[in-house]
């Protein structure tokens, strides 16, 4: 989505062949790949033994690795305007939390182990994807490093 409101303010309107590069880029995109391979994970569809091994071999793979890449990511970065940086921190680690707590409890009737993980999920600090797409389409990439160092 974010995607296509930057094109879209770029251009000043959308274009269909904006659509499908988008529509494409999702499908070359291994984070879409992945959250559609976890969606129908749920149909409980029997996957061949080296799928199985190469996901689960991936899957421990990725915590550790996470950091190191986001370093290798913030090498040679330099915080830019602190403050503007301080505030995107404050409203991802104190304000969106809050919202989502909100919606959690009062709009949407989830169970409490769900609210606990949605809260604990919107108070995660800033992740390197929002680097990458910063980067990707050169919207503040500084400012987006700078939010993830503090």
């Amino acid at each position: 989505m974010i995607v296509i409101v930057i094109t879209a303010s770029r251009d000043g309107r959308i274009h269909t062949v904006t659509l499908r590069c988008v529509g494409f880029g999702l499908l070359k995109n291994p984070m879409f790949v992945f959250m559609t391979l976890v969606l129908f994970s749920g149909l409980r569809l029997a996957s061949p033994e080296p799928v199985e091994k190469l996901l689960t071999i991936l899957g421990a793979a990725a915590t550790p690795g996470a950091p190191f890449a986001i370093n290798a990511s913030l090498a040679g970065t330099s915080a830019e305007r602190p403050t503007v940086a301080n505030g995107l921190t404050f409203c991802k680690l104190v304000l969106y939390p809050r919202a989502v707590s909100i919606f959690a409890i009062w709009v949407f009737p989830f169970e409490p182990f769900a609210i606990i993980v949605v809260i604990s999920s919107a108070a995660l600090p800033v992740a390197g994807n929002v680097l990458i797409l910063a980067q990707y389409y050169a919207v503040a990439p500084t400012r987006a490093s700078t939010a993830i160092l503090l």
